[in-house]
C-alpha cells in the first residue's frame, strides 16, 4: 500500500492535470518567474497596494488565478506609484512639481497649523478630462489635480504598508488660506456659502473663502 499512498501525495503536491491523447503531459506545472507587482497609492487611504501584471496560464488545465502565480493580469488603477520622485519632496517643492500632489492633515489644516502629510505622484488624468474646481471632488478626482490638496484624517499605527494610513475627508485648493472662526470683517465682500456645521474663515479683516468645521474652529482675536 505504500507506493499507492506515495503516488497520491505526489499528485496532490504537483497539481497535475490530464495527459493529452499522445500520452504527453501538457499541463505540468512549472515555476514561472513573475514580474514585480505594480505598487500604487490608493488616494482614499494613502496606503500602497500591489497589483500583478500576471504571466502565462493555460486555462484548459484548470482555473487561472487573478493574482501573481501565473494568472491573468489584474486591472491596475491609474493611481500614482508608491515609489516616485515626489515622495522625497517637501511641501514647497511638491506644490511646485506638476506631476505631484500634496496631502495634508485635515485637522491641522483647519487649525492653521503645519499640516503637510506627504507628497505623492498624481493619478493619471483621462484624455480630454477638463480640470475641475477642487471643492467637492472625491479622493480619486482630487488626486488627478496638481492644484488641489487632499485633506486626510491621519490614522495612527498602520499595521502594514497596505493598511489604511489615512481617511480622505475633503479636497481643497492647494493654496487655500484658512483663517480663523470669527474676527472683525472690514471688507465689503460677501461671506462664502458654507455647509451646515462649518464657519466661514476670516483673515486680515476679510473672508478667506474657506469653511472651517465647527469642531476645529480656532477663535479669532
Amino acid at each position: 500500500m505504500r507506493p499507492v499512498a506515495l503516488g497520491l501525495v505526489l499528485l496532490a503536491g504537483c497539481s497535475l492535470y490530464p495527459f493529452d491523447g499522445d500520452g504527453d503531459d501538457v499541463c505540468v506545472q512549472r515555476e514561472i518567474a513573475q514580474p514585480a507587482p505594480e505598487r500604487r497609492v490608493n488616494p482614499s487611504t494613502l496606503s500602497c497596494e500591489e497589483f500583478f501584471t500576471g504571466g502565462t496560464c493555460n486555462a484548459e488545465c484548470g482555473p487561472c488565478p487573478l493574482t501573481g502565480q501565473g494568472g491573468a493580469p489584474q486591472y491596475i488603477p491609474p493611481w500614482g506609484h508608491c515609489e516616485s520622485a515626489c515622495t522625497a519632496l517637501d511641501e514647497a517643492a511638491c506644490e511646485a512639481a506638476s506631476d505631484c500632489r500634496v496631502a495634508r492633515n485635515w485637522e491641522r489644516h483647519f487649525q492653521s497649523r503645519p499640516s503637510f502629510a506627504g507628497c505623492y505622484e498624481r493619478t493619471s488624468s483621462e484624455p480630454g478630462l477638463v480640470p475641475a474646481v477642487c471643492d467637492g471632488l472625491d479622493a480619486e478626482q482630487c488626486s488627478r489635480e496638481g492644484e488641489c490638496a487632499g485633506l486626510y484624517r491621519i490614522l495612527d499605527g498602520a499595521a502594514t504598508p497596505s493598511s489604511p494610513r489615512a481617511e480622505f475627508r475633503q479636497c481643497v485648493d492647494e493654496g487655500q488660506l484658512v483663517g480663523t472662526c470669527g474676527g472683525q470683517v472690514a471688507c465689503r465682500a460677501l461671506p462664502p456659502t458654507c455647509p451646515a456645521y462649518t464657519t466661514p474663515g476670516v483673515a486680515n479683516g476679510c473672508w478667506t473663502g474657506s469653511c472651517i468645521p465647527d469642531e476645529l474652529c480656532t477663535p479669532g482675536i
